[in-house]
């Protein structure tokens, strides 16, 4: 099969079209690179874990200056991907989380993460949910940033150990976590449970309704407790199922952001032997 190289920035410290406030730090960036160099951000389409890009090679990352859009530094990376690995995808995009306050608990023991898309979701409204579920446990938040030129759904990401849903029960975690879903527009929840044999169980919700959200985590501790598949989703038919994750979690994906130099798709010789 014919094989393509794939270049461009997946971050700048310019400005963003779906984070007008925000420039990514200079230490962010470099961070980034390092990650893509050492392979802990694998390449997805989408931001989708389920859909990583098999065969893709990374030829390099670095830190370049950019002259236009505004910005100084961005992360040039070239990609060997497969012809059609892509579809018509054209961009890169890359996710990353800042963390932000912590909320100690009221007087429970025990600690959950809270994330979500800065994009979707305010400060406040992040704090907010924060400091009701510190009732419960304390809590760490994190901004979620996905650079796209729009993000293409809210997202929320919240770490729980298993004894912890057990211990609440989903209607009243639920009740404290309902201020972030919108019966607006669709949100992705990924309830990432630890195990107490230290398994992860990463459990994928799709919603715009806190009831089927509710629904979903009152059969999730009993089915993150025999799960065999570290990656789930809740489906039409109201019931979780695998979603056939490979290994490998992912931050990195193609995107729909044009970076400031645009990005360059050049053919390379096929290397295919016939």
């Amino acid at each position: 099969m014919a094989r393509q190289i794939l270049s461009g920035f997946v971050a700048t410290n310019g400005p963003l079209t779906g984070y007008p406030d925000f420039r990514v730090p200079d230490e962010v960036l470099y961070a980034l690179a390092d990650a893509l160099n050492d392979g802990s951000l694998p390449f997805l389409l989408d931001h989708d874990p389920t859909k990583p890009v098999d065969g893709a090679r990374l030829l390099s990352a670095e830190i370049r200056p950019v002259t236009s859009g505004g910005g100084t530094l961005g992360v040039w990376t070239e990609y060997e991907v497969d012809e059609h690995a892509l579809g018509e995808r054209r961009a890169f995009s890359v996710k990353f989380g800042l963390f932000g306050r912590t909320f100690p608990a009221d007087e429970a023991s025990g600690t959950i993460r809270l994330a979500a898309d800065a994009f979707y979701f305010d400060e406040a409204e992040l704090y907010a949910t924060a400091k009701d579920l510190s009732a419960l446990a304390t809590v760490e938040t994190e901004r979620i940033y996905r650079l796209h030129a729009i993000p293409p759904e809210a997202a929320i990401v919240v770490q729980v150990g298993l004894e912890f849903l057990y211990a609440v029960g989903a209607d009243l975690f639920i009740s404290k976590l309902k201020h972030l879903i919108h019966r607006d527009r669709q949100t992705q929840i990924t309830m990432e449970v630890k195990r107490p044999d230290g398994v992860s169980i990463s459990a994928d919700i799709r919603t715009d309704d806190p009831e089927v959200a509710g629904q979903a985590l009152g059969l999730l501790a009993d089915t993150v407790k025999s799960a065999t598949s570290e990656r789930l989703e809740y489906d039409k038919i109201a019931s979780w199922c695998d979603a056939e994750l490979p290994a490998s979690e992912a931050e990195i994906g193609s995107g729909s952001q044009r970076d400031d130099e645009g990005l360059a798709v050049s053919r390379a010789a096929d290397q295919t032997k016939h």
